[in-house]
């Protein structure tokens, strides 16, 4: 256990040993110590340098154990830090060690790299991963390089003005959706690397009460809006029109309407299936009269080959996902009524509450859950099952879109006449 003046000139005399590795500890900082390695040939038969890397040790009381451990801790590498950069970070990990405080390891990773982590770990579906690469690096910028011992150190005054800055460029909402995403971030890093993320500064926002409700919404179509709402859609292109429509007489969410694939549909058996939905769980409901028309049109009109039932076919604004989008600002343009594309998902609903239909098959048809113990357990009821609360509700839709509040019940094809 050699000891030396841990010093530019002193480390360089060092000469490595002939095989495994030698402390030599400093004689001016106790429990400081340089590490060196013997030479190693690489795969050419070249030798190569031994590694040097500075450390810290400690005998500590282990009270688990009842008596005195030895504790080590890694500085860094001598080139990348020199004896004096390193003797002072020695100072402050040999001071962690003998309090007992958990000590960070040198390699911890940017909030860049633990952004990937963060992805690579919770293989989020590709439209979440999306959102964490688009926004995080462009809202947090100046801290994407800072090291997560930085980042936990962030004041609290700091992290405040940066949320009420986001805030007020973007919006309350869009400020909570990013400071959640960076706080599943680092409370990720918290669990991977407790030492050195042992808090999290974003807790700061809750504590000082600036996360914004979420108002709930209670947009849907009611009464005679049914009729404007099909009229006014009139002014979208065909393959708009039926999606819009389709979307209401399935109750689909946004995007699961708008990305239909011929795939996704048994024409014969008259079934549509989802593998992939938000819940996460996959849905296969029947097809109503209605929605057979629509899709049976779209078969014949759409371009062949074209895997999407409602595809995007204007070359000026061609769409990056081959299909089309809905849009809430569009449709509340359209049609006049303060109304979005998920408000036609809960006048779906509401006619089927309104229909007195059971709200276990309402669920189903629109894929919520049933926690209930008889709805996980017992419920064995399948696509047939379905097939006639969903053409009640597509009926009284139509109804509703033809003729109104006042009109009876009638078969109708589905596109209306212009």
């Amino acid at each position: 256990m050699p000891k030396i003046n841990l010093t530019l000139r002193e480390i360089r005399q060092i000469v490595p040993p002939e095989s495994g590795r030698v402390d030599y500890f400093d004689t001016e900082l106790r429990g400081f110590l340089l590490r060196v390695s013997a030479d190693f040939p690489d795969k050419g038969g070249v030798k190569q340098k031994g590694a040097r890397v500075f450390y810290v040790q400690a005998d500590v009381m282990d009270p688990a154990k009842g008596k005195y451990v030895t504790r080590k801790a890694k500085v860094g590498a001598f080139g990348e830090l020199t004896p004096d950069e390193a003797r002072g970070k020695a100072r402050v990990l040999l001071q962690q060690l003998r309090a007992g405080q958990p000590v960070a390891p040198s390699n911890v990773p940017t909030l860049a790299k633990m952004l990937e982590i963060h992805l690579a770990d919770k293989n989020f579906k590709p439209r979440t991963e999306d959102s964490y690469r688009s926004e995080i690096p462009v809202k947090f910028a100046t801290w994407m390089d800072l090291p997560l011992t930085e980042v936990s150190k962030i004041p609290a005054d700091v992290i405040i003005d940066r949320f009420k800055l986001v805030e007020k460029a973007h919006g309350k909402m869009s400020a909570k959706n990013n400071f959640s995403k960076l706080q599943a971030i680092l409370n990720y890093a918290k669990v991977k690397y407790p030492a050195a993320m042992p808090v999290n500064p974003c807790s700061v926002i809750g504590i000082a009460g600036l996360w914004p409700k979420t108002a709930s919404r209670d947009d849907c179509l009611r009464g005679n809006d049914f009729k404007v709402f099909r009229e006014g859609i009139k002014s979208f292109n065909e393959i708009t029109q039926d999606c819009y429509v389709f979307c209401l007489y399935h109750g689909l969410r946004n995007r699961e309407a708008a990305g239909l694939r011929w795939e996704h549909v048994d024409l014969e058996e008259t079934t549509l299936v989802l593998p992939d939905t938000k819940s996460n769980q996959p849905l296969k409901v029947p097809l109503s009269r209605q929605s057979l028309e629509i899709l049976k049109r779209r078969r014949a009109e759409n371009p062949e080959d074209n895997p999407f039932i409602f595809p995007s076919l204007n070359a000026n604004h061609a769409s990056k996902t081959g299909h089309i989008a809905l849009k809430a600002d569009l449709l509340q343009y359209k049609t006049g009524l303060k109304l979005t594309v998920h408000g036609l998902r809960r006048s779906f609903t509401t006619i089927g509450e309104r229909l007195k239909l059971r709200r276990q098959d309402i669920d189903k048809l629109t894929n919520h859950s049933d926690g209930s113990v008889t709805g996980k357990h017992y419920d064995c009821t399948d696509v047939d099952d379905l097939r006639a609360p969903l053409q009640a509700i597509a009926n009284e839709i139509e109804r509703l879109m033809v003729h109104g509040v006042c009109g009876k019940v009638v078969e109708l094809v589905t596109r209306a006449v212009g």
